[in-house]
């Protein structure tokens, strides 16, 4: 059992519980404000009444139309971005030194190839086409660590054979029935959903691969898939926001299983990731193109360490933190543990260092961070919720608030509100205004006899300057204090 943090509390968490109707079961969960009921469990995929769609509604087989329209080859990305058919060309691999906070600067990456459909089809393969974009920033540690701060979009299409439609026993599908298999299929995961507030459409819901498959004029289906991807840069369905990281010559892999070709030279790194094929998939859709990327550069800069002595009282003269990777989700026990995020902090107020090795710490510090929720995420102690109601979940991190909205296919983007007295220039529900310190090695370390707190820290004449060290998320910048 995962335990909330104290402020969990004041955020209005309790303990509910609900009647699952189809299972007969009584699940316990915890209650977010203005919650709405929830749903069993609806698979798109296995839908058997010929006719009756995801919402109940009848109509004749195949009839039902994809609000996206059109044949594979009606489509053309937008924006600028590559349309599907387009020329992409892969990277000269080359290797070199990758570690560093890297920004999109741009991306064209196409698809085509066959994607198996036997696990889940009478069919064992149909052709598919599309086009990706990537934004955003992408971070490689040089303790093996990385954070996923990206966004994939774009358009895949794949035409299925006739034969697709054929299930044991005689029995025929639709193309709208069979929607959901060939989600699993291009994605290799379910996609089944939970819904809160019914009705659900569960061939869309909190995937970050949605869409529809409708009938062709020959025979067989159209299908058209969205995608809107956080994390896995550039790579379906891997849709991690963090994890570890091996390269070897020009090559570097993610968890163990994603490969991409890459060529890190000065302030820039251009990878092309690399077909990858999942049991119990035999073939997989081939991505050809780059995804170019900067090297990030900080508005904010740290401080340059020479220890020294930090007795006596500091008022904040001025403060630069810029805060970015991974936010650390763990605590709240939902069904992701981080998420990409990206903000800045501001501090004011007076630090006390004491001669008898304790401090009183009267700062604030304020700002706003935003980050994005996977569709896991959603998932809070069984139950999915929304994501209007997960943002009263993250006081129990440390935010004085946090408000989430959906951008499509399950993806939450979220701003969190810092008002925090004490923990100067940190985020944190267990934040210290009194306790004790210690300085060692140029690191002036805070403790409350349970948590501790480093920062890396100059004292020299009448100013102090402080770094906070922090994993999860890093926090760039300096906080400099005059002393009184």
């Amino acid at each position: 059992m995962t335990i909330l943090g104290r402020n969990a509390v004041n955020a209005g968490i309790q303990l509910g519980m609900y009647y699952r109707r189809q299972s007969r079961s009584l699940v316990v969960f915890l209650l977010l404000p203005a919650m709405g009921a929830c749903e069993p469990l609806v698979q798109i995929a296995k839908e058997r009444d010929a006719g009756v769609d995801e919402n109940g509604a009848t109509g004749g087989s195949g009839a039902t139309s994809s609000a996206m329209g059109g044949s594979p080859t009606d489509v053309t990305a937008t924006g600028g971005t590559p349309g599907i058919g387009a020329s992409c060309v892969s990277v000269t691999p080359c290797g070199g030194n990758m570690v560093g906070t890297w920004d999109v600067a741009s991306s064209c990456l196409t698809v085509s190839g066959q994607v198996d459909l036997s696990a889940h089809l009478q069919c064992t393969s149909a052709p598919v086409t599309g086009s990706l974009q990537v934004t955003g920033t992408w971070a490689a540690n040089a303790d093996g660590s990385y954070w996923d701060n990206t966004i994939t979009t774009g358009i895949e299409q794949l035409t299925l054979p006739d034969s697709c439609l054929n299930f044991t026993g005689g029995t025929r599908e639709s193309c709208h029935q069979v929607t959901g298999a060939v989600l699993e299929s291009l994605t290799n995961m379910s996609v089944g959903c939970l819904c809160v507030a019914p009705p659900c459409n569960c061939a869309t819901d909190n995937q970050s691969v949605s869409g529809d498959c409708t009938a062709a004029a020959g025979g067989g289906c159209n299908c058209t898939f969205t995608v809107n991807q956080p994390g896995g840069i550039g790579v379906l369905p891997l849709k991690k926001v963090g994890g570890t990281y091996t390269n070897s010559g020009s090559e570097f892999t993610t968890d163990g299983s994603t490969r991409y070709s890459y060529c890190a030279s000065g302030n820039a790194l251009t990878v092309t990731p690399q077909t990858t094929t999942v049991p119990p998939q035999t073939t997989s859709p081939t991505t050809t193109g780059t995804i170019v990327l900067e090297r990030g550069v900080s508005s904010c800069s740290n401080v340059t360490p020479c220890g020294g002595n930090v007795v006596g009282t500091w008022t904040v003269a001025s403060s630069c933190l810029t805060v970015g990777g991974g936010l650390d989700l763990t605590m709240l026990g939902i069904g992701c543990t981080f998420a990409p995020v990206a903000g800045s902090l501001q501090v004011s107020g007076t630090f006390t260092a004491k001669s008898d090795g304790s401090f009183v710490d009267n700062t604030t510090t304020t700002g706003s961070e935003q980050f994005t929720l996977a569709p896991s995420c959603l998932l809070v102690s069984g139950t999915t919720v929304t994501c209007d109601n997960i943002g009263v979940i993250f006081p129990a991190i440390g935010f004085a608030s946090a408000t989430c909205t959906s951008t499509g296919g399950g993806v939450c983007n979220c701003t969190g509100t810092v008002n925090q007295n004490g923990g100067i220039g940190l985020v944190d529900w267990n934040a210290a205004t009194t306790g004790s310190y210690s300085t060692s090695s140029d690191v002036l370390k805070t403790t409350d006899g349970s948590s501790s707190w480093p920062y890396s820290y100059c004292a020299s004449d009448n100013t102090l300057t402080m770094t906070p060290e922090t994993m999860s998320p890093t926090i760039t910048g300096k906080i400099e204090l005059q002393k009184q």
